[in-house]
């Protein structure tokens, strides 16, 4: 019951961040030539990496101070924060016009029916994508057996500042 429950409720939220983040960077692909995406994207990637770090160490000191309840109460405030930025948000680039994407559409239909690796290749991502969700529900379910909730809280905390630094220097000094 509840366990299944939780489970669709993990692949759920996995999913709406994968579809989010692909999302913002097919916007950022449009808005960018080729020569531009090498030299801003590490950039924006390293920049946004930069804020896990700092909020993953908010996270942990949210953890230490009072626990899950802390850090979703941050979260939540986060949230309503990234809601007014989004309203009161003004673009100062104009619409793209062009392709309409039922255009784009068909012809991506076009190259998939037509390209064989293009299909394989998407079968490895698919394969591999829901084995690492899988594997890290079934450690986030193993380290909540084992852990308390505020050291549970802490060591995923941990586990983003550390990720983070690790991403950083590799797209700020590392990558092209």
């Amino acid at each position: 019951g509840l366990a299944w429950l939780s489970l669709v409720a993990y692949l759920f939220a996995e999913v709406f961040a994968t579809s989010m983040a692909l999302s913002f960077w097919g916007r950022l692909g449009d808005a960018f030539d080729a020569g531009e995406s090498r030299r801003v994207f590490p950039w924006v990637s390293g920049v946004g990496m930069s804020g896990a770090i700092a909020f993953g160490l908010l996270a942990q000191a949210a953890a230490r101070a009072g626990g899950a309840t802390a850090q979703l109460f941050c979260a939540g405030a986060l949230m309503l924060a990234a809601a007014a930025a989004f309203l009161w948000h003004r673009s100062g680039l104009e619409p793209q016009r062009g392709v309409s994407p039922s255009l784009g559409r068909e012809a991506t239909g076009r190259y998939l029916r037509t390209h064989r690796y293009t299909w394989l290749l998407g079968l490895v991502v698919l394969g591999f994508s829901v084995l690492s969700v899988l594997a890290d529900y079934v450690f986030r379910q193993r380290a909540g057996a084992t852990l308390k909730e505020a050291e549970l809280a802490s060591l995923f905390a941990s586990a983003q500042v550390w990720t983070g630094v690790i991403c950083v220097v590799f797209q700020l000094f590392l990558a092209e």
